[in-house]
């Protein structure tokens, strides 16, 4: 018998039995959104030496030769490639986070993303804050691109969302 309610308790969510399918995503997911913190705020912890020399360094090698093929030459400055990383590593955090709750909720509604927007936001300030304290100076720019790095993740998860609840309805019809 305690063999039976200890299952029960650890393997209840919100009422409901988690399937062995949803306990891996929730843990791959929640694993992903750790890692992308991490190495969101650890750049922040790097003093402005280390950030532009780390920065730099994947300019040169990898996004400097992709941007010039794609755009011409010297199209893109290092500036510009790090604001596009901000916004990168925010899209990320976004996508990550949408499958997290997607895997908790066993499902994604329109509450959901009201209930993750801020989460986005609070991060990037909290990025930018960190700065205050590595020397750095913190813009109140980057936590913008930051957050429309993230809400553009948002969006587009939820236009997946509604094409793929739309296909089901369909299907569902047809049945």
């Amino acid at each position: 018998i305690s063999g039976n309610c200890r299952s029960i308790k650890y393997n209840r969510f919100r009422g409901r039995t988690l399937s062995k399918k949803r306990k891996i995503a929730i843990v791959i997911t929640a694993a992903l959104t750790g890692l992308t913190l991490c190495f969101i705020w650890g750049n922040s912890f790097l003093g402005q030496s280390a950030s532009g020399s780390g920065s730099g360094r994947v300019y040169v090698k990898i996004a400097k030769p992709v941007f010039d093929f794609l755009f011409g030459v010297n199209s893109v400055s290092h500036e510009a490639f790090r604001k596009i990383a901000h916004g990168a590593e925010f899209m990320l955090l976004g996508f990550n986070l949408c499958g997290l709750f997607a895997a908790i909720n066993a499902g994604f509604n329109e509450k959901t993303y009201l209930k993750i927007l801020p989460l986005g936001f609070y991060v990037a300030f909290l990025d930018e804050t960190i700065q205050i304290f590595t020397g750095r100076e913190p813009q109140i720019k980057d936590v913008w691109i930051d957050f429309g790095g993230y809400v553009a993740a948002l969006a587009l998860s939820f236009l997946v969302f509604v094409i793929v609840r739309a296909i089901k309805k369909k299907k569902n019809k047809k049945a």
